[in-house]
């Protein structure tokens, strides 16, 4: 019996596993605006230079990467992540006497980082990460740098201690 139950249930368990779903994160923000204009949803913008910035990694394993924000995004937003990253980057220099096929890949890599940048001009992006929810038409609704929202949480912290000092003294 025991074993009918193994046989039965670790199957069910891996097609559970496999059918559960995170969010997907698209790269490309035409795509992206499309789909939030064809599914009523807002976007929910990463800017990041993940290979260099030192934040992004920590942020999105601390926050995007949880079960509670795949839940909390899934019906809401498109998930978009416009990465400068620096390897993408590097792929792009080719030498001169390069191949054409290599060529063309560098060239292809370029028109998207082109397009990337593109992007972050036109939202005015200086810092990295950066996250904004932009409406289905690409129209800003809120903007959350990294380092502000770490420089609040610390502000809100300090208050806090001081706070609960003031209430020792008493």
């Amino acid at each position: 019996m025991r074993l009918l139950f193994l046989s039965c249930a670790v199957p069910a368990l891996l097609l559970f596993v496999s059918c559960r779903k995170k969010n997907v994160w698209r790269t490309d923000f035409s795509g992206a605006l499309q789909e939030a204009q064809e599914h009523e949803k807002e976007l929910f913008v990463l800017f990041s230079g993940e290979d260099w910035d030192g934040k992004t990694s920590v942020f999105r394993s601390e926050v995007l990467d949880t079960d509670a924000f795949h839940a909390f995004a899934k019906d809401r937003y498109v998930l978009l992540n416009i990465d400068l990253s620096e390897a993408e980057q590097a792929r792009t220099i080719v030498a001169p006497d390069a191949g054409a096929q290599e060529q063309a890949e560098a060239a292809r890599l370029q028109s998207g980082i082109d397009a990337k940048a593109d992007v972050i001009r036109r939202y005015g992006i200086s810092s990295y990460p950066t996250v904004c929810v932009l409406s289905k038409e690409g129209y800003v609704l809120s903007v959350v740098q990294y380092d502000e929202a770490l420089n609040e949480i610390d502000r809100e912290a300090k208050a806090q201690a001081l706070a609960d000092a003031e209430e020792k003294v008493r």
